[in-house]
């Protein structure tokens, strides 16, 4: 590729790709990726963020807005709600604020799934990435949605960790769901830490500040400290600190800043659209009878 990138993020970059040809990269796919969708036609709805849901559930909950400079923990707020509308009504109102037919995959969705991944784990609810592999002819994905076809599956796949739109559930909400998750779903755990041991895990999708990013490192750290491959994280920042970085790092994972990719442009979609036809590039250059040129 012509374009020039400093030296840490290629180097980054030629690892991940180095990892996909041997066929020993996974990833973790948060909510933010979801913001990539597509609307339907005569459809103008986005996916809301953590903090929008949380401020969505509050609304419900106390039926004013949060002051601006309030913080509250979504899962927590959630739970609330729950205690005072019950546990199918929260459900349904996540539905109305997923509405999961009102999207389509966008092309970054779809050249996400085409990268030969060993397992695609995801915290969404949204059918995004299943619906992105049904157009993927070079491999084909089985869908995990409930840990006991766990045992039955074959890579790659596609696994639902916190539950599947329309009616997979629980979907993994609020802070008791969270609490109780490595008891109730042990499976889903022991699956991303085997993958750890095996793989280099990349993370898309989520931010430092993400509930599910929090609570999964934390699991992964409770049972491996820092006895783990390196965790790449696919960021998008401006202005990445050094104590982002040091954070971050403390913590075996390593940022992989995409902003060099997008030059002046600011557009985060034109960043993973680059990161996306890098690593297909360094692919072919290395593994030239890879699925890529298959006929």
């Amino acid at each position: 590729m012509s374009k020039q990138i400093p030296q840490q993020l290629e180097q980054q970059l030629n690892e991940i790709a180095l990892h996909l040809i041997e066929k020993h990269a996974s990833v973790m796919i948060g909510a933010g990726f979801s913001r990539n969708a597509q609307c339907v036609a005569n459809s103008k709805f986005q996916f809301l963020s953590w903090d929008e849901l949380g401020i969505l559930f509050y609304k419900r909950l106390h039926g004013k807005q949060p002051d601006q400079n309030q913080f509250f923990d979504p899962m927590q707020i959630a739970e609330d709600l729950e205690a005072v509308i019950g546990r199918p009504r929260l459900e349904q109102l996540m539905r109305q604020s997923i509405p999961d037919l009102q999207i389509v995959p966008s092309d970054l969705h779809k050249r996400l799934m085409e990268l030969p991944w060993n397992d695609v784990f995801t915290t969404n609810y949204d059918t995004l990435l299943e619906r992105a592999a049904e157009t993927v002819i070079s491999q084909r994905y089985d869908i995990v949605v409930n840990q006991e076809d766990l045992v039955f599956s074959t890579r790659p796949r596609i696994i639902k960790l916190h539950g599947s739109f329309p009616s997979q559930r629980p979907f993994i909400i609020t802070e008791e769901d969270y609490r109780r998750y490595p008891i109730d779903f042990a499976p889903f755990i022991n699956t991303v830490q085997q993958s750890l041991i095996e793989n280099t895990l990349c993370l898309i999708g989520f931010s430092g500040r993400d509930p599910n990013f929090l609570k999964w490192i934390g699991w992964i750290r409770d049972n491996f400290g820092n006895d783990t491959s390196l965790i790449y994280m696919i960021v998008y920042e401006e202005n990445f600190s050094l104590a982002d970085q040091s954070r971050f790092l403390k913590r075996n994972i390593v940022p992989v800043n995409l902003a060099p990719f997008a030059g002046n442009s600011l557009f985060i979609e034109k960043a993973f659209s680059e990161f996306f036809d890098y690593l297909k590039d360094e692919i072919d250059k290395k593994d030239p009878f890879s699925w890529h040129n298959r006929d």
